[in-house]
Order: structure tokens, then sequence, then C-alpha cells
């Protein structure tokens, strides 16, 4: 649930590319991954999981926004239900025995794993970035992993290709960032 809570922060609010207003989770059989948008920014975490149905579904963001983490059960994960093959079915978020139903958002999300690759080796090529996009990052990282440290970010400078944002000993976080300073317009 906090690795939800984390990725909504990204993801777009009323856009009209409607399927960035959520959290994507993706599945395969042996990892599952979290990611959230709004064209300029992104977020992924990724778990290790074992024997899992592969599927893909966009979460709401206003379902995220029901969750509320538990502190008395930290270690306790959120599971989805959904059966992929029916168009027409509802998806059930499941949480400290609360079922949130919902109707996954109908929409093709970008292909994020080819930036996140480009991103993975940079340029070193150094260009402004807008510094309230680090401190969501940041933000992220607190609400999934704890609040109690500081998580500094390292930024793999791209040129004006997006740069990837890492914190060190998070390998199950990967960030990406646009170019420019706020309000420059560019996207990817």
């Amino acid at each position: 649930p906090k690795w939800l809570k984390a990725a909504a922060i990204i993801a777009a609010r009323n856009d009209i590319r409607y399927y960035l207003d959520g959290v994507l989770v993706e599945v395969y059989e042996h990892e599952a991954r979290l990611v959230g948008t709004d064209g300029h920014r992104m977020v992924i975490f990724r778990k290790l999981v074992e024997g899992a149905a592969p599927t893909r579904l966009i979460v709401p963001t206003e379902i995220i926004g029901l969750l509320r983490p538990s502190a008395k059960h930290p270690k306790i994960d959120a599971t989805i239900s959904y059966d992929p093959s029916n168009a027409a079915a509802r998806a059930t978020l499941d949480y400290l025995s609360i079922g949130f139903q919902f109707t996954p958002i109908d929409g093709k999300f970008p292909e994020y794993a080819q930036v996140m690759n480009k991103a993975a080796k940079p340029s070193g090529v150094v260009t402004p970035l807008d510094i309230n996009y680090l401190a969501d990052f940041q933000r992220c990282v607190q609400i999934a992993f704890g609040e109690a440290r500081i998580w500094q970010p390292s930024i793999r400078h791209n040129g004006q290709e997006p740069a990837a944002v890492t914190f060190k000993g998070r390998d199950d976080f990967f960030g990406l960032i646009t170019y420019g300073p706020p309000g420059n317009g560019k996207t990817r």
C-alpha cells in the first residue's frame, strides 16, 4: 500500500491523457512493478514475486487515495484480484480485510521500459532539472521506505533525454525526470 501511495504522487491528475491518472500495476512471473507518471517525471517500484499470474492494469488514483497504510502492520501487502481475460471485469484491491472494487482505467499506458533502459545509460551531459520534481521523488521514497532516514537522490544526467534518479541502497526504486526548469513544456 505504501508503494501505491508513493507512485500516485507522481501520477497525473485530471490529465487529458486519462490513462496517466492512475498507477500501472504490471506483474510478470517473477517481478511486479508499480509505475506512476505525469509525462514530466516517472517512478517505478519493483518487487520480486514468485508464481504470480501475469497481468497489467491501471489503478485509478482515487482508489489509491482510499488506502490508509497501517503503522501497526507495516509488512502487510495489498493484493489486487483481476481477470484480464474479461474486458468488463472489475478489480478488487484488498488491504487489511477491506476490499475496494474498481474498474481499471482502460487505456494504453506509455511504454516506460524503453525510456528506463535509455536513461540507465546516461550521456553525462548536464542540463537543468526541476528541483520540485526531485523533492517529489524524495517524498515518494520517504512514504515507500520510511521517513526516519534522509534519502539522498543520485542523478544520472542525460542531456535532453530523461535523467535517471536513484537512491542509494534502493534497487527497488527507479525514477526518471525530464530536463528543464518548471513550465518548459518539454515532455517525453
